[in-house]
């Protein structure tokens, strides 16, 4: 059996802005990370996931959701 596994960063944060590490801390995406995510989405919308997987960050959280939307299997 073959499996083929994708690995998206998170879009840009706050923190990215600022040059700050982040590590544990939580910062929420900018707009340009937003954006980031949904042409990510967009690249990857006709690709069938049989599961997904994101860190518990908020910022992986969100970039992982923006994606997940625009996909046709977005049932996962």
């Amino acid at each position: 059996m073959e499996y083929t596994i994708y690995m998206i960063r998170h879009g840009r944060t706050w923190f990215n802005n600022y040059k700050k590490i982040q590590g544990w801390s939580d910062t929420p995406l900018t707009t340009q990370g937003i954006i980031s995510a949904k042409q990510a989405s967009q690249k990857l919308k006709n690709v069938t996931f049989n599961k997904v997987f994101s860190s518990d960050s908020r910022r992986a959280i969100s970039t992982c959701k923006l994606i997940i939307q625009s996909n046709i299997n977005n049932k996962i």
